[in-house]
């Protein structure tokens, strides 16, 4: 070999080298990225979940602490007032969290401390501080912090509230017309309040959509910058055959090493190559694969339409790139993102057509899994506040295109919080789980059970020929949900506080209606809680026997 051929070679050679390791480092470089993103997206659902449900425990202790007040505004009652008293500490706890969040430096010590005293899970606590100390500044999280930061002052009126009443009893002995004027103040105090936690939850809902789809179009755009790539690198490869012999085994290490499948055609679509990676993918060997069709990869998923429009870019731009829906050996279905480029020789003529495909089935469930976490209740997979809003207005707009009716409904557990105290949170959350199959099981396909938080739940019945119907099919549910159950070997009693809102009699839009149902609802648990199963729950003992009744309906008991 002559000086000049070996300069030739060396050259070459360290070119092939500095090729590959640019591939390499690319694709290291996008896959950090895509690991960042999925990392990213996981901490966002936590921190929003984590919110979600604190909102939920403030929002149960606030109830909790007006209903005491006003028990004791009527009893004078000192374990009313002392009742009451505890219930705000929740509350003040999640003050604490926020100013401790909000201060320069931030005090997480105090955070920590002050979410625990709200009463949340020491595992979310973390989540918690992450999520705001990273997305304070966004406007949908500065506007539910604003939000939060009014209702911390709407506690303090309650809590200003409830020393007036003390005091008012202590040194007068409760004089009739201050007593109710106070009662006047805590119940605009309570609607005032519920106005709040729900605009903080829809202002949360907004923010973590528009933080999902702006991840979702970072994504893409990384997606389809790979694809990009990996279209560019199969033209090099494609274009350097015939070239040296370097080239040429630098083609065959992409080819085979690659993740992505590879699938090389003539100009008749013939199979001639595939690489392993598309072999894993598909199930079908090499030597199955050469000389026939990728016809044989079709699912019948795919339309007609979507290939008539990839063959009409490829035949006008000479490549196309996009999703479709094939089979592998087994018959199983596979999603792939696949990128097809026309090859030409050197007289412009078609010599090949190279196929990249992509496995995304991960992908696709996990959009399909964020999709359902978005718009579902985590502990009960019942949809969340935001796919029942969606129903409500959906309702809306049928009964007045058909002048019809439907009700909204309000439950609310009695005396939950004994059953967590005594069983712990695990029992506690399996009795909520087994409350949402018990509704779910006792309506319709076209009805909506929702977890609105902690244990409360609302219901949607469509098509309700009235008030009286309506409360008929109310007195058959809480009947088959308030039947005793036996959980991991205790056998727990309950009740529960209901309240109807029927549209559009008592309201004409969902606030309204929610409303209606939420004062019905506190009305019926103010005057001494709602349905039991048993006389014999009003008893301290009520939450565990050692022969529970049987439902009369056995798959919810």
């Amino acid at each position: 070999m002559s000086r000049s051929a070996a300069k030739r070679r060396s050259t070459v050679d360290h070119s092939v080298a500095n090729k590959v390791m640019v591939i390499v480092l690319t694709f290291g470089v996008i896959a950090l990225l895509l690991l960042a993103m999925i990392y990213l997206q996981g901490s966002i659902h936590d921190g929003v979940r984590a919110y979600v449900r604190g909102e939920g425990l403030w929002a149960k202790a606030q109830k909790d602490a007006v209903l005491h007040l006003d028990r004791y505004s009527r009893s004078h009652a000192e374990s009313d007032y002392q009742a009451f008293r505890n219930a705000v500490l929740v509350n003040l706890g999640d003050k604490q969290a926020r100013l401790a969040l909000s201060a320069t430096p931030v005090d997480a010590a105090g955070a920590r401390e002050g979410f625990l005293r709200g009463g949340n899970h020491p595992e979310d606590i973390d989540s918690l501080i992450w999520f705001y100390r990273n997305f304070q500044f966004v406007s949908y999280m500065r506007e539910a912090i604003d939000i939060w930061a009014h209702g911390d002052l709407k506690i303090g009126e309650l809590i200003l509230t409830g020393e007036a009443m003390h005091a008012e009893f202590l040194d007068h002995g409760g004089r009739p017309e201050q007593m109710a004027r106070l009662r006047e103040q805590l119940h605009q105090l309570n609607h005032q309040l519920l106005e709040l936690e729900n605009r903080f939850s829809l202002t949360l809902g907004e923010g973590a959509r528009w933080v999902r789809s702006s991840l979702w179009q970072a994504s893409l755009a990384l997606l389809f910058v790979v694809l990009g790539f990996g279209v560019f690198v199969s033209r090099q490869i494609i274009r350097s055959i015939g070239g040296s012999e370097e080239q040429l085994r630098l083609a065959a290490t992409v080819f085979a090493s690659s993740t992505d499948g590879i699938l090389i055609t003539d100009p008749h679509l013939e199979i001639i190559s595939v690489n392993q990676a598309f072999c894993s993918m598909t199930g079908w060997s090499e030597a199955e694969m050469l000389g026939k069709t990728p016809r044989m990869f079709r699912s019948g998923h795919t339309s007609v339409e979507r290939y008539r429009e990839m063959w009409t870019a490829l035949k006008d731009a000479g490549s196309w790139q996009g999703d479709i829906i094939d089979r592998t050996r087994g018959g199983a279905l596979l999603p792939v993102r696949i990128s097809i480029s026309g090859v030409k020789g050197a007289r412009g003529q078609l010599t090949h057509y190279v196929s990249i495909m992509t496995d995304i089935s991960e992908r696709k469930a996990q959009e399909d899994q964020l999709r359902y976490l978005a718009h579902h209740d985590a502990l009960t997979g019942l949809p969340n506040r935001v796919l029942f809003n969606d129903r409500i207005e959906q309702a809306i707009k049928n009964a007045l295109r058909r002048d019809t009716k439907f009700a909204l409904l309000y439950f609310d557990l009695d005396e939950f919080k004994p059953v967590n105290d005594r069983f712990g949170h695990e029992i506690g959350d399996k009795l909520l789980k087994r409350v949402a199959e018990r509704l779910s099981e006792n309506i319709r396909s076209t009805d909506t059970v929702t977890r609105r938080g902690g244990d409360e739940f609302a219901m949607l019945l469509v098509d309700v020929e009235g008030r009286r119907h309506g409360e008929d099919v109310l007195a058959k549910i809480v009947d088959c949900v308030c039947a005793p159950c036996e959980i991991d070997g205790h056998a727990i009693e309950f009740g529960v506080s209901v309240g109807m809102g029927l549209f559009p009699d008592d309201g004409a839009d969902p606030a309204a209606l929610m409303r209606h149902a939420d004062r019905a609802m506190y009305n019926m648990k103010r005057s001494g809680g709602g349905r039991r199963s048993s006389p014999t729950m009003a008893a301290p003992g009520w939450m565990e026997k050692p022969t529970p009744a049987a439902c009369d309906r056995p798959a919810g008991c």
